[in-house]
């Protein structure tokens, strides 16, 4: 893993090479991180920013429906928010 305070481009970096989907809660930065990392003719293979105001497990339940509802070339290059269940949460 690469050490905390590890910049968004170098994560970006670091999770294409091996193949890993990235979870974030940074709203602010990463989606024009991702945009940029894209924009450079570089991939992702998903970034899932996770939603303040939710508990480890309703993450991680959240999480295991995606991956068991999918395949990992579903989210190749795209950035979503997870939950997708709104219950009263602000951007």
């Amino acid at each position: 893993m690469p050490p905390k305070g590890t910049p968004d481009p170098e994560l970006l970096r670091f999770a294409q090479t091996l193949g890993w989907t990235l979870l974030t809660r940074d709203k602010r930065t990463m989606p024009k991180h991702v945009a940029d990392h894209l924009a450079a003719g570089h991939h992702t293979w998903g970034v899932f920013i996770l939603r303040h105001g939710f508990t480890f497990g309703e993450l991680a339940d959240h999480l295991i429906e995606v991956w068991s509802a999918s395949e990992p070339a579903d989210w190749q290059d795209r950035i979503e928010f997870i939950p997708w269940v709104d219950r009263g949460w602000q951007l």
